[in-house]
Parts: structure tokens; C-alpha cells; sequence
């Protein structure tokens, strides 16, 4: 599992997900409004099917407020 910890001032919503390197969604982690404070999200190494993916590097996505930020995890 991968586990992502963050805290929020006050951010009315939030959109998070893993991508592969060419960019295409492997799994949502989060979509929508989020508490103020701090929150985590965890993303079992599975595709959005449900199905494991391969050992390799995925980027992670974090878009609130206008803003993104992303960490580029790898996977076992």
C-alpha cells in the first residue's frame, strides 16, 4: 500500500489519482469535498478494475483550489 498523509487549510474540493508515465489514470484515489485538517488516502497498487498492476514507476496527482502537485512513487 501506498499512503499519502496531508494537511488542508480549507480546500472546497479535491481530486486525486495515479497516473502511469504516459499520462493515463490507473486509479482514483479521491474525488470531492474534503475536510479541513488532516486527511490520508491510501491506493492499494490496483488498477481502477481492480486489478493489480505492474512493478514500475506511478505518478501521483493532487488538484485543489486551482492548484496540483504530484510525487512520482514507484511499485514493487
Amino acid at each position: 500500500y501506498t499512503i499519502l498523509s496531508l494537511e488542508f487549510l480549507g480546500v472546497p474540493t479535491l481530486k486525486t489519482g495515479v497516473f502511469d508515465l504516459e499520462g493515463r489514470l490507473i486509479s482514483e484515489l479521491f474525488s470531492g469535498e474534503i475536510q479541513a485538517g488532516r486527511n490520508s488516502f491510501s491506493w492499494n497498487g490496483r488498477s481502477l478494475g481492480g486489478y493489480s498492476i505492474p512493478a514500475g514507476h506511478y505518478i501521483i496527482i493532487l488538484s485543489a483550489g486551482g492548484n496540483s502537485t504530484y510525487k512520482v512513487i514507484s511499485k514493487e
